[in-house]
């Protein structure tokens, strides 16, 4: 199950990446259109904003909680007991997890109700509003099951806990 979730969230912070490579483009292109042809990317803030702008970072979420590329105080847990560590790990990834199960399900709503309302944006191209909306609850699903595997790790005692966060990039690790 964890081998497929790590290829779920390869593929998908693949896609995010490219999103974030094409923003640069789009952006780069439009500003050298503007300023040298007056001549600019009459889409490219519509797409930007609403499509891949959500796209890059939503889709990026679990890719980086699992490579531990957030920002966390470990000061006191690390003085911690092992018991205790492991207890503060399960417990704040099985919050999170219950807040981005609820993330998923919300924003799948919305996505489902913009579906059968046949939502648009208006604007240079009318779009459908499913396409920027789809991909909060896809990102946000998957990082609930990175957040509950995380979970389910912290609870094993095999697992050393500062391992549970970023698959091995414990602090002694990103020492040597």
């Amino acid at each position: 199950m964890l081998s497929v979730l790590r290829r779920i969230e390869d593929g998908f912070a693949i896609v995010a990446g490219a999103m974030m490579g094409l923003i640069m483009v789009l952006v780069s292109v439009d500003a050298l259109g503007r300023y040298l042809f007056n001549s600019p990317i009459e889409i490219q803030f519509e797409l930007t904003q609403n499509h891949l702008l959500v796209m890059g970072t939503v889709l990026a979420y679990s890719w980086g909680v699992r490579e531990g590329a957030q920002m966390r105080v470990e000061f006191i847990v690390n003085r911690l007991p092992e018991w205790l560590q492991r207890l503060v790990a399960a417990t704040s990834s099985a919050a999170a997890g219950l807040i981005f199960g609820a993330v998923t399900y919300y924003s799948g709503i919305d996505v489902i109700e913009a579906w059968r309302n046949n939502e648009m944006t208006m604007g240079v191209i009318d779009w459908p509003v499913v396409y920027a909306r789809i991909w909060v609850p896809l990102g946000a699903a998957v990082l609930t099951l990175r957040l509950l595997a995380m979970t389910v790790m912290a609870l094993t005692p095999s697992v050393r806990p500062g391992t549970i966060y970023g698959e091995g990039h414990s602090p002694e690790s990103l020492a040597d």
